[in-house]
């Protein structure tokens, strides 16, 4: 059992939300019998950072910290906030394949 590194990005009213949709459509896309290496492992998440981002920094971001606590295939997904007109989240990490 390995891991891979996963980068999603979800809309929802609260990061809560975007988060439970994020993990509704890779369970949906992936299937949820578990070890798919997609944010479906994840149970948490942990804002990385309080300051909306653009989209592009944001991946930026997701991308220095993947290697940092959020490599923790069973530990909590990282989110940001993209800084758009909607309600934007980025959800990274590794998970369980």
């Amino acid at each position: 059992m390995g891991s891979d590194y996963f980068c999603t990005i979800s809309e929802g009213e609260s990061p809560g939300e975007a988060f439970r949709n994020a993990v509704a459509q890779a369970k949906y896309d992936f299937g949820n019998n578990g070890y798919t290496g997609t944010i479906a492992e994840k149970s948490n998440y942990t804002m990385a950072t309080y300051d909306s981002l653009s989209q592009k920094s944001a991946y930026e971001l997701a991308n220095e910290l993947k290697n940092t606590a959020y490599s923790d295939k069973w530990g909590p997904a990282g989110a940001i906030r993209i800084n758009d007109n909607k309600k934007t989240y980025i959800f990274f990490g590794w998970a369980s394949s």
